[in-house]
């Protein structure tokens, strides 16, 4: 179960509805969509083990009145899929292990204008969220006689509060988040003073943990005539580490280049610039995961990241292009290692990196000529830290090093629409087959195709992936992947 927190810089003035935008009355919409497959390889006994099936339903409304803006949604994502060997070790190697996750959330959102002074109003906005998630892992599909099922829920509770005004100094936004977690388990956390009954069953949640955390933010915005600054801060603390209260920055400029005497709406160029600060929390998983070959360790560290980027975007009515150049500086970065030379004792231990500095370089374009669509992007990343001999890495020391993507879509008769895509790429790091042999990845490329009649209401698609039938490859760790991959669907919705 994997239950991150993320903090980031984020900007309230840019993402908060303005009340009284839509007409006033009530308003909503409810999409709903289904997918499955038997999979695409079998288990060394011969059953399908890696099939999926999956429910999502998602529906939301408004009410809007004069000043004043409430919204809701609530959500369901019901799926269960055969996750093969991705979790399985050469000690352990488990090729029919399944999983089955159920997600509920619901939110209630208001906001409206307070506190008029002259011409100037201070626009908030509150919400209040709830998500509940549960998890059944199964190391052996259908057989908990063979090894008891993973149980896991864990509730999330949490409430925000933003706002901003504007002033002739700029934009000013502030904020705060109040979220609580709570995990109740059969194999992660501290144990329970009091258990739970885990429903449909004879077992109980006998393990738990509960971390509250809180945020604040302030960010400023000035907008001059073709420079954009936005500078500000998160402060934030977890009731589970024991670090104090902790300030992270953060800061944007963006420059808008005349091309020409006459400016138009429909060409730029913009350069930018940045420099930002995060914090991630580890993950209960990561925190607590002590089955088959894993040794968490519930003393992580949280992670921070430095990050740097300059780049330019242009804009133009035939051709978009984007260039970014970053630089990133990790310290406590978390990652699952194993020392394949300890043999049969080898075990996935969760860890704390020190430090971990990544450079890379981002190219994207995307040229429309006849109602046609070519685009092309390109990402390439160097990292200063590798991982000994022997020592294999599942995240922070296992990433692509390059990735190449193209498509060209085409309508071909009304709405039908055709789209063909090609993808390179080599990933750095290595992995372990059963026999306990340490190999390096190898670079691959595969092809797509995608054919969808696109109705206002409805959409029906069919698409090909892996059209090569290229299975050669291998994209994480020892699991197969597969051939050439057929998918049919249809997705519908209906709003009020």
């Amino acid at each position: 179960m994997i239950n991150d927190f993320l903090l980031y810089r984020n900007s309230a003035a840019r993402s908060l509805p303005q009340s009284g935008e839509v007409g006033g009355g009530f308003g909503g919409s409810l999409s709903a969509s289904y997918a499955r497959s038997d999979g695409y390889s079998r288990s060394r006994e011969g059953r399908l083990n890696t099939g999926y099936s999956g429910t999502k339903a998602f529906c939301q409304g408004a009410y809007d009145a004069s000043g004043v803006h409430v919204g809701w949604h609530l959500g369901l994502s019901d799926r269960g899929w055969g996750s093969g060997t991705f979790y399985a070790t050469p000690r352990w190697q488990a090729d029919e292990q399944y999983e089955h996750t159920t997600k509920l959330f619901a939110a209630l959102q208001a906001s409206t204008s307070v506190l008029r002074a002259s011409s100037s109003a201070f626009n908030l906005q509150t919400s209040l969220y709830w998500q509940q998630d549960f998890d059944r892992y199964e190391g052996y599909h259908n057989r908990p006689e063979l090894m008891p099922y993973n149980y896991n829920r864990c509730n999330i509770y949490g409430l925000k509060v933003n706002g901003y005004f504007d002033s002739p100094l700029g934009r000013t936004a502030v904020g705060a988040e109040l979220r609580n977690e709570d995990l109740v388990s059969g194999n992660l956390g501290e144990p329970l003073s009091q258990p739970h009954h885990i429903g449909g069953t004879d077992r109980d949640y006998t393990l738990g943990i509960d971390r509250t955390n809180i945020s604040a933010h302030l960010e400023h915005n000035v907008l001059l005539r073709r420079v954009t600054i936005s500078a500000g801060f998160v402060a934030a603390k977890s009731s589970w580490s024991d670090m104090n209260m902790t300030v992270y920055p953060g800061i944007d400029i963006s420059y808008r280049v005349p091309l020409t005497s006459q400016p138009s709406p429909l060409t730029s160029l913009r350069l930018f610039a940045g420099w930002n600060t995060s914090l991630r929390l580890p993950s209960f998983t990561e925190m607590y995961y002590r089955l088959q070959g894993y040794a968490a360790d519930p003393h992580l560290k949280p992670e921070e990241m430095q990050a740097f980027e300059l780049g330019a975007q242009l804009a133009a009515p035939v051709v978009q292009a984007k260039a970014t150049v970053f630089h990133h500086r990790g310290r406590n970065m978390i990652d699952w290692m194993m020392d394949t030379s300890l043999g049969d004792d080898a075990r996935w231990q969760s860890v704390n990196h020190t430090r971990i500095n990544a450079t890379g370089v981002e190219v994207s374009s995307r040229l429309s000529v006849h109602n046609m669509q070519f685009a092309a992007s390109y990402g390439y990343i160097y990292q200063d830290k590798v991982a000994e001999a022997g020592v294999v890495s599942q995240y922070a020391m296992e990433y692509l090093r390059h990735k190449l993507v193209a498509t060209v879509q085409t309508p071909v008769w009304r709405r039908l629409d055709a789209r063909l895509g090609v993808r390179w790429q080599d990933r750095v790091g290595t992995y372990t087959t059963f026999e306990g042999e340490t190999r390096s990845y190898r670079p691959y490329a595969l092809m797509d195709a995608r054919l969808s009649w696109n109705a206002p209401r409805y959409s029906i698609y069919t698409e090909v992936n892996n059209l090569l039938n290229n299975r050669s490859y291998t994209d994480f760790g020892n699991v197969p992947q597969p051939g050439v991959w057929f998918v049919v669907g249809l997705t519908a919705i209906y709003w009020k």
